[in-house]
């Protein structure tokens, strides 16, 4: 009687939480498997995706490719994929024009404008550290200006 209830209830109760585990247990594989492709996707460009282009893109030929939330001009030059530099960061560097895309962790080679692999300059030299002193002497240089733009407002005005 009863000890037969309580012992198929306990039972009962023992396998749902056995399912509960096991589907936890699914969660949670299925979620390292999503991370490990996030990880290895994260520049949005997979290896067969580059093989698709090198495919589907023509020899001379050029293309608009979204990637990473904008738009590229991507062309084929001499069996090479480039994309073509419109990145702001790069303003100061006149002969950076492509980024060769051979690579999807966005460890690409710069080209200039000829497809020729280029080096960028050095960036120019930290600013030196902030003193005390140089902020007085930038707000004494403010003031200073002030004054004097002051000064040429009243005599224009009078």
């Amino acid at each position: 009687g009863e000890a037969t209830d309580t012992k198929q209830k306990a039972d009962g109760l023992l396998e749902e939480e056995n399912r509960r585990q096991d589907a936890l247990l699914e969660v949670l594989r299925v979620a390292h498997v999503v991370e490990g492709f996030m990880q290895d996707t994260a520049s949005q460009l997979t290896y067969y995706g580059l093989a698709q282009l090198h495919s589907g893109v023509a020899e001379g030929e050029m293309c608009v490719f979204f990637r990473n939330n904008h738009f590229c001009t991507l062309a084929r030059h001499r069996d090479e994929l480039y994309l073509l530099v419109t990145d702001v960061g790069y303003y100061e560097q006149e002969k950076i024009v492509w980024e060769k895309l051979a690579d999807v962790s966005g460890d690409n080679a710069f080209c200039d404008a000829g497809f020729r692999v280029y080096t960028p300059h050095r960036s120019p030299p930290t600013a030196p550290p902030v003193t005390i002193q140089s902020v007085q002497n930038a707000l004494v240089g403010l003031a200073q200006t002030g004054v004097a733009a002051a000064a040429g407002i009243a005599a224009a005005a009078g």
